[in-house]
């Protein structure tokens, strides 16, 4: 008998298909633990592929090939990163904005303010981020992800506050 998580991600995994159609698979995102153990069927870029990946770059390949990917501190390459999922602790570098400048932001202070306001899991909370599209997880996902168009995005919106009205407030940073 299947899972009640697994069968109800199955069904919203069919739904966002059926109304929303996005252009990418819908993804299932977990954060694992130290000593949780990586879901059956994941692959972890260092192990499977001999390779070091950005997070970006394996949520890519989640949502566009279908793959269940694992990343942690031994398989991202982007500093950013790494700091913000807390696989390492910041250092003075990063603190002072070093990694932002020229790239994200004109000045050191821009900089150091963007690194400042990015959030940030707590160093060692956390060994990998698992992705996988929503409808093959075999994880219960922390958060649930639809890349879509502003008229997908709409109705997804719209979806969410059909019961209760109101509005959805976001922030968004670089």
């Amino acid at each position: 008998m299947e899972d009640p998580i697994i069968a109800r991600m199955r069904r919203l995994d069919r739904a966002i298909g059926e109304h929303v159609r996005p252009d990418t698979f819908p993804l299932a995102i977990r954060m694992l633990r130290p000593g949780e153990e990586i879901p059956e069927g994941i692959r972890v870029p260092s192990r499977s592929v001999n390779e070091r990946w950005i997070v970006c770059q394996s949520i890519g390949i989640a949502r566009r090939y279908g793959w269940g990917v694992a990343v942690g501190k031994d398989d991202v390459i982007c500093p950013l990163a790494a700091v913000a999922f807390g696989f390492r602790k910041p250092n003075d570098a990063y603190l002072s904005g070093y990694a932002a400048i020229g790239m994200y932001c004109e000045t050191e202070d821009a900089a150091a303010s963007l690194e400042a306001s990015t959030w940030k899991f707590e160093p060692e909370t956390y060994d990998y981020v698992c992705v996988a599209p929503l409808g093959r997880a075999t994880f219960e996902p922390h958060v649930i992800a639809v890349y879509a168009n502003s008229a997908q995005v709409m109705r997804l919106v719209n979806a969410a506050l059909y019961k209760r009205g109101g509005r959805i407030e976001s922030t968004t940073g670089g």
